[in-house]
């Protein structure tokens, strides 16, 4: 009822002016210039009004819920991209669909990056522009996609860009010199109707922005494959899982000039690895209202980064014993066969959605059908984890219930909770003459209107889906 709303909206305001209270509270004034040498140590102390929720994820299986996109939703939007001018901007493997373009947004802008670049659209699906398009070093066939290094000049997926306040953040690698530039430029809203004038691959200054960083090694240096703003004058490059036992450092804070702030040290450590092989990956990160989260592989602590030094932990994942610690998850050799470990993390400001996994979801035993999904979703009003009653060996998603149409989980979340996730025409199609959707109960109207969507799209459309 109304009486009903009101409190609730009251009391979603209190706590977010009680959050945006201790984040100020929190807050290191971070000067423009420092001393040579100086450095911020890193802190990792609880906040002790508000101590780490333990999300217990093995001592819950039998709190289940067959959860449906309204459940966590309202409203479903399909955004069909305008194909740009350059269509391999928006290309897809018609059969790899692990390199699907990706999403990002501030509310205010799409960007999509792919195997061939990145390009901004309106949040309407106009094409802007061709932020970088890729040339060089990348080699397609119908089995596998695989770009040189050496030869690559650009950015590739396992790079993703971010976006934050604005501004865009991209590793590019020049293959040829050796070099590597983090660079941050700002999003802009003029359209663009044609492609940019073809840059030559050989220019140092051929991505526009501030140059953040400058990496030269012998070979193409693998520090930091994820770049972060933090703040105006800040920034974090992201090690990637081995990177950091080597470096013992998960992550470093730079400011704009490349000076290193503060060095998050990782708690983790090898001795005489002998090993050619490593089961090691990226940690997992992602921002939450424009708040920098980390939670490292084979780990089980969510942290907050509030810069330049502070790792706030605020959930725990308790997988109990069937836990995989650091030394097995990088073992080649160690068995993960009965080993509970996260697949993926999504939050919004109410629910927490967690894909995990019984063994490794390596492309091996993917095809061997020898890995369980499990999909959970932790309700943050009243800290229970909530799993699905059904699992399966492939990523299931929530029906969607809303309008009938394809069914939903979150890739992406955007500063103010809306969740996205990038399908194409095919699958829409596919899904449309599938048994599910013949003999799915639904209001004609509805049903009609997913047909005559399907019919309007090609198969390679690409469309960006937003929940919220």
């Amino acid at each position: 009822d109304e009486q009903k709303l009101v409190a609730e909206i009251k009391t979603e305001e209190l706590e977010k002016q009680d959050a945006e209270k201790a984040a100020s509270d929190n807050k290191v004034v971070i000067p423009d210039s420092l001393p040579s040498g100086f450095r911020f140590q890193e802190d990792r102390s609880a906040d002790p009004k508000n101590p780490p929720v333990i999300i217990d994820i093995s001592g819950t299986n039998e709190n289940t819920r067959n959860f449906t996109l309204s459940d966590v939703s309202s409203a479903i939007k399909y955004i069909r991209l305008e194909t740009p001018p350059d269509s391999t901007l928006l290309w897809f493997h018609p059969r790899l669909y692990g390199l699907m373009p990706s999403v990002k947004s501030d509310d205010n802008h799409l960007i999509i990056q792919g195997l061939y670049g990145v390009a901004q659209f309106t949040m309407n699906g106009k094409f802007q522009e061709a932020i970088w398009k890729n040339e060089s070093g990348i080699n397609v066939s119908p089995e596998f996609v695989y770009w040189n290094p050496q030869e690559l000049f650009g950015v590739t997926p396992d790079n993703p860009v971010s976006l934050f306040k604005g501004n865009l953040y991209l590793r590019f690698q020049d293959g040829k010199r050796g070099e590597v530039q983090v660079v941050s430029q700002k999003i802009k809203n003029n359209m663009v109707l044609q492609n940019p004038s073809n840059r030559p691959e050989s220019g140092i200054d051929t991505l526009s922005g501030d140059r953040l960083l400058s990496i030269s090694e012998e070979f193409i240096s693998k520090n930091y494959p994820k770049i972060f703003g933090l703040e105006q004058n800040c920034w974090a490059g992201i090690h990637d899982t081995w990177t950091a036992v080597n470096n013992r450092s998960s992550f470093i804070v730079f400011n704009n000039k490349g000076d290193t702030l503060c060095a998050i040290s990782n708690p983790h450590h090898i001795k005489n690895w002998s090993k050619s092989l490593a089961r090691a990956g990226e940690p997992f990160t992602y921002y939450f209202k424009n708040q920098l989260t980390y939670l490292g592989q084979y780990s089980d602590t969510l942290f907050r980064f509030i810069p330049p030094n502070r790792l706030l932990p605020v959930y725990i994942f308790d997988f109990g014993e069937d836990k995989v610690n650091f030394l097995e998850g990088i073992d080649p050799d160690s068995d993960l066969s009965q080993k509970l470990m996260l697949y993926s993390i999504f939050e919004i400001n109410d629910y927490i959605f967690i894909r995990y996994t019984r063994n490794n979801a390596s492309p091996q035993n993917m095809r061997n059908q020898s890995v369980t999904f499990y999909n959970s979703i932790f309700n943050k009003a009243d800290k229970k984890l909530y799993h699905f009653p059904e699992h399966s060996f492939s990523p299931q998603n929530l029906k969607n219930d809303i309008d009938g149409g394809i069914s939903f989980w979150p890739e992406f979340i955007t500063p103010e909770g809306n969740m996205m996730m990038v399908t194409t025409g095919q699958k829409i199609k596919q899904y449309i003459n599938s048994e599910e959707f013949k003999t799915k109960t639904l209001p004609e109207a509805q049903r009609q209107k997913q047909i005559e969507m399907a019919s309007e799209l090609g198969n390679t459309d690409v469309i960006v889906m937003i929940a919220n």
